[in-house]
């Protein structure tokens, strides 16, 4: 059936069934195939490590992305996306920095960032920045930080202005 469909010319291929082992299947010979990107939906949570580690291509699972987004209303500051990652182990998330908050206007090798956090990009006018230690975060950048469990709510706390830690 995918080669009817000629899934090798095609520049998405989404295996989206309400079967995990059937979206599996198909993703991998999708990819095979020679299908440019894949991308598979997995109902079971426990499935997505897994998936994950067969480079088939974007994984989506609802209740994870679920979590996400409720995480994201529940955390303070200016949070604009979070993914969770390890199984939760950490996150990846993306605020915005308002202007009272700890870490504008400053190098970041000054700032005492918390263990088990760091920032990986600086998002700035449509560029992105590799952050070294030189680096000053600016009001309306867009910083993506990489955190694990225990540092979340020190730098959800660093990144959020005076008045939403009242």
């Amino acid at each position: 059936m995918l080669e009817e469909a000629r899934v090798s010319n095609a520049s998405l291929f989404v295996a989206a069934s309400e079967d995990d082992q059937s979206n599996l299947m198909s993703s991998l010979l999708a990819r095979k195939a020679g299908a440019a990107k894949v991308m598979v939906l997995v109902q079971e949570p426990a499935h997505v490590p897994i998936v994950n580690s067969l480079d088939i291509g974007v994984v989506i699972n609802p209740w994870l992305a679920t979590v996400g987004e409720i995480l994201r209303y529940v955390r303070r500051g200016s949070v604009l996306s979070l993914v969770r990652l390890g199984e939760g182990a950490a996150e990846a998330i993306e605020v915005v920095a308002v202007p009272d908050c700890q870490v504008v206007g400053k190098p970041l090798k000054d700032i005492r960032f918390p263990r088990g956090a760091l920032i990986g990009a600086i998002l700035r006018g449509g560029r992105m920045v590799i952050p070294d230690g030189n680096s000053v975060i600016q009001v309306g950048d867009k910083v993506v930080v990489f955190a694990l469990r225990g540092a979340i709510e020190s730098v959800q706390g660093m990144f959020a202005g005076r008045a939403s830690t009242d």
